[in-house]
């Protein structure tokens, strides 16, 4: 359950940002000066591609991996748990 909500909010993040930008390049581009909308484009631009690395990097870097690991040893101290003891 957990996997499928990461996965879904990823593409919606990334499906509504693709959409803004749609709305802005065919709806608002009309309206503005030429030098405002290069401004705006590179920003979205740089944005998107931020948002997108960030995604990238969590499915196939260290955050995934770690949730996983975590969720590995957590199985483990169940089946073994570690016994601590505290001296006085």
């Amino acid at each position: 359950m957990k996997d499928w909500m990461q996965a879904f909010t990823t593409v919606v993040v990334l499906a509504g940002f693709v959409g803004l930008t749609g709305y802005v390049v065919y709806i608002v581009v009309p309206l503005i000066p030429v030098e405002r909308l290069v401004e705006m484009l590179m920003l979205m631009v740089g944005a998107l591609i931020g948002y997108a690395g960030a995604g990238v990097q969590y499915w196939l870097g260290s955050s995934e991996g770690s949730s996983r690991k975590t969720e590995l040893m957590n199985q483990v101290n169940q089946v073994n748990p570690i016994k601590t003891e505290v001296s006085q």
